[in-house]
C-alpha cells in the first residue's frame, strides 16, 4: 500500500504539465489524499505555534507559525499546475471533456460535481489513450558533458529536460538559460511597476493592466520552476555534488527565505517591538553565503568538486 501511494505521488509530480494523457481513479485520489494530508499537517503546525504565541503582540512563536504558514502557501503554489494537470487527465480517463475542470469556479456545487466525476471508473474509450507513465519509464536525459552548446540549443535542452534531474548541464548552457530567465523576470517586473504607476495616474490605482502582468509573471515562474530546479541539479551534478548535497542547498535556501519573510512580517505586525535584529542579520548572512555559493558552483568546470572516492556531499569522478 505504501509503495502504491509513493508511485501515485511520483506520477503526480512527473505529470507537472502533462495535460495530454490520462490518470486512473486510484492514482488521482491517492495523490490528492497525500497533498491534502501534507497541507493539513502544515496548517495544523502553524495553528499550534500561533496559539502558543502572544495573541496581542506577535513574538517568536508567531515567527514559527508564519514559517509553516509560508510553507503551506509555497506547497499550494507548487502543486497548482500539477493538480490541474492530473484533474484534466482524470476527467479524460473517465471519458469527459477537459473543459469540465472549469466547474471548480462554481462555488460548492462545482466542487461536488468534480468529486463525483473524478470518482467514476475509467471509460472503455479512454483506455485507448496512453496512461501517464511513472518516473522510471521516462526516457528524457540531458547529458552535456563538456561540448559547446549554442544559445538556442541551451533553451531547447532546458525544456527538453523539464523533469530530468539525473543528467548533466555544462556551464555555458546553464548561464545562457539563467540569462534569459533573469531577463524575462526583470522585464515583467518593470512592466508591472510601470502599469501600477500609470494606473495610479489615470485610473486612481485600479488594477487593470498590472493584474494581467502579475498573472503572466506568476505563470512564468510556475512554469519555469521545475525545469529550473532540474537544470540546477544537473549543473551541480556535473560540478561534482551528490543528490543529497543539491537537496541540502535547496532546503537551506528555502528555509532561509521563509524565515526572512516570517521575521519581517512579525516585525511589521509588532510595530518594531519584536524586530529580531540578530536573527535577521544572521538570516541575511546565510542567504548571502548561499547565493554566492550557488553562483560560484554554477561557474565551476566539470568534476571540479568531484572526489576520487564518493562521499555524502561529493560524487566520485567520472
Amino acid at each position: 500500500m505504501i509503495n502504491t501511494f509513493k508511485q501515485a505521488y511520483i506520477r503526480f509530480w512527473t505529470g507537472y504539465i502533462n495535460f495530454n494523457e490520462r490518470t486512473e481513479c486510484k492514482d488521482f485520489w491517492y495523490a490528492t489524499l497525500i497533498n491534502a494530508i501534507i497541507s493539513l499537517v502544515l496548517s495544523l503546525i502553524a495553528v499550534v505555534f500561533g496559539l502558543l504565541g502572544n495573541q496581542v503582540l506577535p513574538d517568536g512563536w508567531t515567527v514559527l507559525s508564519e514559517i509553516f504558514n509560508n510553507l503551506g502557501d509555497l506547497y499550494a503554489f507548487l502543486i497548482l499546475i500539477p493538480s490541474l494537470a492530473i484533474l484534466v487527465r482524470r476527467l479524460r480517463d473517465g471519458g469527459f471533456h477537459w473543459s469540465l475542470s472549469f466547474l471548480l469556479f462554481i462555488p460548492f456545487a462545482g466542487l461536488v460535481a468534480i468529486i463525483v466525476l473524478t470518482a467514476l471508473p475509467s471509460s472503455e474509450q479512454a483506455k485507448e489513450i496512453k496512461e501517464h507513465q511513472t518516473a522510471k519509464e521516462i526516457k528524457i536525459r540531458i547529458n552535456e558533458t563538456g561540448q559547446k552548446i549554442s544559445f538556442w540549443q541551451a533553451q531547447k535542452n532546458f525544456f527538453k529536460g523539464y523533469f530530468d534531474f539525473s543528467g548533466q548541464t555544462n556551464v555555458g548552457s546553464y548561464w545562457w538559460v539563467q540569462l534569459i530567465y533573469g531577463a524575462v523576470i526583470i522585464v515583467l517586473m518593470i512592466f508591472l511597476a510601470l502599469s501600477r504607476f500609470i494606473e495610479g495616474l489615470l485610473f486612481g490605482g485600479r488594477p487593470l493592466g498590472s493584474l494581467l502582468v502579475l498573472v503572466l509573471l506568476i505563470v512564468f515562474i510556475l512554469g519555469a520552476f521545475v525545469p529550473q530546479l532540474a537544470q540546477h541539479f544537473r549543473r551541480w551534478r556535473q560540478v561534482g555534488l551528490t543528490e543529497f548535497a543539491s537537496l541540502l542547498l535547496i532546503a537551506l535556501l528555502t528555509l532561509a527565505l521563509l524565515l526572512k519573510s516570517a521575521i519581517n512580517h512579525v516585525n511589521q505586525a509588532s510595530y518594531g517591538i519584536h524586530n529580531f535584529t540578530l536573527a535577521n542579520f544572521l538570516v541575511f548572512l546565510i542567504l548571502f553565503v548561499l547565493v554566492i555559493t550557488i553562483i560560484l558552483i554554477g561557474i565551476l568546470p566539470k568534476d571540479e568538486l568531484a572526489k576520487d572516492k564518493a562521499t555524502l556531499l561529493f560524487r566520485k569522478k567520472d
